[in-house]
């Protein structure tokens, strides 16, 4: 009986526990989205991106440094690019690595944990249209269209 009244009330201290650990990882969720969401209202983000998804290859993983940094009117992109270019400069050009001024910049919340921002920016090359999907546990979804290369996917993180 005594072993019993034990295992009992060691029983509910564990409950006790689990519970507790899983309100701090909602209130940790909850913090970083909201942490997320005031950096994109400021216009002051970094997303950094491990894969790529090519129209015509198959997807890759890409090793560290390839990000795209968004700073109030400024967007630096430096990105791989894998695909077809419909008309390009001599010598192949910059492809999406530049620093550029951006002309659009428009913020939508599409579903309850994600934002999407759909921003225009253009270099001596082309007009680039990024469309940025941002997930409230900070992964995150980039599609690039241009008018003389084909579309092209990365994936990634967010970062502040």
């Amino acid at each position: 009986m005594k072993k019993l009244t034990v295992i009992l009330m060691a029983a509910t201290l564990c409950c006790g526990c689990v519970s507790q650990k899983s309100s701090t990882k909602v209130e940790r969720f909850e913090q970083d989205a909201q942490l997320i969401q005031a950096a994109l209202n400021e216009h002051k983000f970094t997303v950094e991106v491990d894969h790529v998804y090519p129209s015509r290859f198959p997807a890759q993983h890409l090793d560290y440094g390839y990000e795209i940094t968004v700073r109030n009117d400024s967007l630096i992109s430096y990105l791989p690019y894998f695909g077809r270019a419909y008309s390009l400069p001599y010598g192949g050009g910059k492809g999406l690595n530049f620093k550029a001024r951006i002309s659009q910049y428009q913020t939508k919340r599409i579903k309850k944990d994600l934002t999407r921002i759909d921003l225009t920016a253009q270099n001596e090359e082309d007009i680039y249209q990024y469309q940025v999907e941002i997930f409230d546990n900070g992964s995150a979804d980039i599609q690039v269209l241009s008018r003389q290369r084909e579309s092209i996917r990365f994936t990634g993180t967010f970062k502040k």
